[in-house]
């Protein structure tokens, strides 16, 4: 017997049940126009690499492109002028030419700020969104119900703001391995004499402004709200409510601007490079061995 009592209290409840209450209706149905609008500001972005923090061959780079990298500080404009000095010599003995430093003297550099980052100004919202929807009702009593609210999915566009840019911070440490007879040598002492090198510089990865919206997704927003309306049924004809409930977004079918995708698939060619011993042709933009691609989830 108290095995059973619970089933035969819930099937003689006044409040769950499929028959029609006293004086008012068990179920309602009705459709009409949802109209969702996200609430809060984008979140900053999170940003992963393979890149871990140590040392990595700088491969074949632009002058340019090292002094440009080189840190605001009384370090890096004492080292930039070394550099400077050690490379003009160069230049003139014909070790550099078109302001190239080769590999053999391009050395290495210690990163350490490419594993991880936060973008705090950039982000993503979704807009809002319009759809044509359906409402059930069931009412506990007169006055207590639940309603659970579902629609046609939507496609929302996904609002896109701020900059995302990689943080290159390190050191970087020039290392001579001239093979040219007796100028070779002298030229291997003077570039190992320059010693490390701050590096502090930004990367531009992307804007995600860029463009009208940064994607584009179907969304699914199933809710469920209890509702206390006033009144009374077959009495009251205008009954207003007050309600609490909870709504669940899931994005599917996430299409990502062409834009930001080619300048992902880009900074894919940047961490590649790097992994390839190639540091100084990832400042450059320039294209990898890998053939990167985007995948989006949700």
């Amino acid at each position: 017997m108290a095995a059973t009592l619970p089933t035969i209290s819930f099937a003689e409840s006044p409040y769950f049940s499929l028959k029609d209450g006293d004086g008012f209706k068990r179920f309602s149905l009705s459709a009409g126009w949802l109209h969702a609008m996200p609430q809060g500001k984008p979140n900053g972005v999170n940003i992963n690499t393979s890149v871990k923090k140590g040392d990595y061959a700088v491969g074949d780079v632009q002058l340019d492109t090292v002094t440009n990298a080189i840190a605001n500080t009384k370090e890096g404009a004492a080292q930039k002028e070394k550099l400077l000095g050690v490379a003009k010599l160069g230049t003139t003995l014909g070790l550099i030419e078109n302001g190239t430093l080769t590999s053999n003297m391009s050395g290495k550099a210690n990163i350490n700020s490419l594993e991880s980052w936060n973008s705090a100004d950039a982000g993503l919202k979704a807009d809002n969104v319009d759809t044509l929807g359906i409402m059930a009702n069931y009412f506990f009593t007169d006055n207590i119900s639940l309603e659970f609210k579902a629609g046609i999915p939507p496609k929302v566009d996904i609002k896109g703001q701020g900059q995302i840019n990689a943080p290159v911070l390190g050191i970087a440490t020039p290392e001579g391995k001239l093979d040219t007879p007796i100028i070779g040598g002298i030229a291997n002492g003077l570039i190992n004499g320059i010693g490390g090198i701050p590096l502090d510089t930004q990367i531009p990865i992307t804007n995600l402004a860029q463009s009208k919206k940064a994607a584009s997704a179907t969304a699914w927003l199933p809710a469920a709200e209890l509702h206390y309306q006033f009144g009374k049924s077959g009495v009251n004809k205008f009954r207003p409510y007050i309600g609490v409930g909870v709504m669940y977004a899931h994005f599917t079918n996430v299409k990502l601007d062409s834009g930001i995708n080619q300048d992902l698939v880009a900074a894919g060619h940047m961490v590649q490079n790097v992994l390839d011993g190639k540091a100084g042709a990832a400042l450059e933009g320039k294209t990898s061995s890998a053939d990167p691609s985007v995948k989006v989830k949700a």
